[in-house]
């Protein structure tokens, strides 16, 4: 499911005003204690239930000053006067919290940003609707994580820390995608075979293999980050309200786009000779707490580029799909022996280790022995795991 968000008030400000006293009707419904920063109706829990998280994502863009006497703000965690993408994020980071409880504990998660080449277009892509041009390239952008605990709650920018996207070129977008990740609906696929490609920022997932996720684009008026990305230009997230991508979905209903520690960031197609890069913040927690609280790992100015691109493949040479071209290990490697990689060792690996009889250079882990050839001896190896 996907959402967007700007910033105008009258209609958001009077629907607002409405899920706040629906939240405050139903907290009154439990034996409450004082209210906590981040647990906006007083249930006792920071969640998305009752409403509680149309209030930060209502008051998004929003200033006090432009409010009517007596009212406020309810959600300015970072007391700044607006209700800006921090305030969301920080949100965020409290879900799964008991209230006045509960504390979150800072932690590194992330060793770095991973560009991979995904496909090329040498001759162009010819569909239905919009052809992709001779000449262009699909990348994808990952994080590459210290682990696989964490879910992703946010991509996005602002003042201190801008989300931006740098593109020489032309960026591909197809006219059903928009730049808006949920707008690739696999269904069309097979009628618009070009819209797989088209240009997007995602959290985590892939919308080829998952599509039960909500994904919420913020964005601050008169500064859509998404409208110039849907227009096939770079733009640049840089005032105090901000903007991205935040998750609504919980941990537990998150399915991982990619294998290993990569978590899906974005797609891009552009002319194979542009200079592509860019900047963001990223939030991940997990919402499972533990003695020391619930970890969170916020990661501000993070940036990247063409030096960020890798190789993505198996990098063990003792394993049945070694990949001697890989620079990066994705965690695919598959057990000695099988070489297509289905979990089971049988015939169909068998016919392809025979195709490679002989070989000496870039084997592919069909040297079991390790000893520079492919020969009777690794035949004889090859038997024998079967």
């Amino acid at each position: 499911m996907f959402l967007e968000l700007d910033s105008t008030k009258a209609l958001r400000m009077k629907a607002l005003r409405i899920t706040i006293l629906l939240c405050c009707t139903l907290a009154a419904t439990f034996n409450l204690h004082a209210q906590c920063e981040f647990d906006l109706n007083d249930d006792g829990i920071v969640t998305f239930g009752a409403g509680e998280i149309l209030i930060p994502m209502g008051e998004f863009g929003i200033y006090e000053a432009d409010l009517d006497p007596g009212e406020e703000l309810q959600s300015d965690f970072n007391a700044n006067g607006v209700g800006d993408i921090q305030d969301v994020v920080d949100f965020l980071a409290h879900v799964g919290t008991v209230a006045c409880t509960d504390t979150i504990t800072l932690q590194d998660c992330l060793n770095g940003l991973v560009l991979q080449v995904y496909e090329e277009f040498p001759d162009g892509f010819t569909g239905t609707m919009d052809n992709i041009p001779p000449g262009y390239v699909t990348y994808r952008l990952y994080a590459d994580m210290a682990n696989e605990d964490f879910h992703m709650w946010g991509l996005y920018g602002n003042n201190e820390s801008p989300f931006e996207l740098w593109c020489d070129e032309e960026i591909f977008i197809h006219q059903l995608g928009m730049g808006g990740v949920s707008n690739l609906n696999p269904g069309f696929f097979s009628i618009a075979p070009t819209l797989q490609y088209s240009s997007y920022f995602t959290i985590n997932f892939d919308p080829v293999s998952y599509d039960n996720v909500f994904v919420n684009t913020l964005s601050s008026e008169g500064n859509s980050w998404l409208d110039s990305l849907a227009a096939g230009t770079g733009f640049s997230v840089n005032n105090v309200v901000g903007g991205g991508l935040v998750s609504t979905t919980y941990p537990s209903e998150i399915i991982n786009a990619t294998p290993s520690n990569l978590y899906y960031l974005a797609q891009f197609t552009v002319p194979a000779t542009a200079n592509l890069g860019g900047s963001m913040s990223l939030l991940f927690g997990t919402s499972q707490s533990n003695p020391d609280g619930i970890p969170v790992c916020y990661n501000h100015n993070l940036t990247w580029g063409m030096e960020n691109l890798q190789v993505l493949g198996c990098t063990d040479p003792s394993a049945g799909n070694y990949n001697p071209d890989a620079t990066y290990n994705d965690g695919t490697c598959s057990a000695p022996g099988d070489f297509n990689g289905d979990g089971d060792i049988n015939t169909g690996d068998v016919l392809l280790f025979l195709s490679s009889f002989g070989c000496t250079e870039d084997c592919g882990g069909m040297d079991l022995n390790g000893d520079g050839i492919v020969n009777a001896v690794d035949l004889l190896v090859m038997l024998g795991l079967l």
